[in-house]
């Protein structure tokens, strides 16, 4: 069992278990931990989850399954005569979620709309800072509008695939490969985090 984390660009972290303040592996069981299978072998984990009536959730906890691949014999290229062991090994990784229902609150917000401007060859970006200031899981849709000085939507896209863990900060660096002609602009950010309403924010700049 490994606790995980978000990063602020929407990265995975694994951590120790149990040292995540929402760690749900201390609630925790799964047996067995170690087990061999033969090509073509089936075994079931048991997982047991238990969480004292007094505790207040979320909580998550990531079940991490890993298989050491065979290990590979090459020779040294420096040194023909001395072989050398290359090890690696495959992991899969299955998140469980804990959402008490007592304690759901679905909530979220802006806290910052910035652009980074484009120069030589790196593209234009809207920034969006977004908070889940609630205790749910989200997977929030993002679009962009761009508006020019008519009032006319000259781009807007969306964003998909994004994760948001109660408490969380996400930091979303939108590109704009369109090349927009020179003058003043609108950026709007519109989020739907899956509320009872949208939240938005929005920022000037000058091409």
């Amino acid at each position: 069992m490994k606790d995980y984390d978000r990063t602020i660009d929407g990265g995975l972290v694994l951590l120790t278990s149990s040292t995540h303040p929402r760690s749900l592996a201390k609630f925790f069981t799964v047996a067995p931990v170690a087990f061999t299978l033969s090509p073509g072998q089936k075994q079931l984990i048991g997982l047991n989850i238990k969480i004292p009536a007094n505790e207040s959730g979320p909580h998550w906890v990531a079940l991490v399954i890993s298989s050491p691949i065979p290990k590979v014999i090459a020779m040294s290229t420096d040194q023909p005569q001395s072989p050398v062991t290359i090890g690696s090994e495959e992991q899969f990784i299955i998140k469980i979620r804990q959402t008490d229902p007592t304690n759901a609150v679905n909530k979220g917000r802006i806290t910052g709309t910035s652009v980074i401007l484009p120069e030589k060859d790196k593209h234009l970006q809207i920034v969006v800072e977004y908070e889940n200031s609630g205790t749910t899981f989200q997977q929030p849709k993002a679009q962009l509008r761009i508006v020019n000085a008519k009032g006319e939507i000259v781009l807007q896209k969306d964003i998909a695939d994004l994760a948001v863990l109660p408490g969380g900060k996400l930091r979303l660096k939108i590109p704009v490969t369109q090349t927009l002609p020179v003058g003043p602009y609108l950026a709007l950010v519109i989020i739907d985090f899956g509320g009872d309403a949208l939240v938005a924010g929005q920022v000037r700049f000058q091409l």
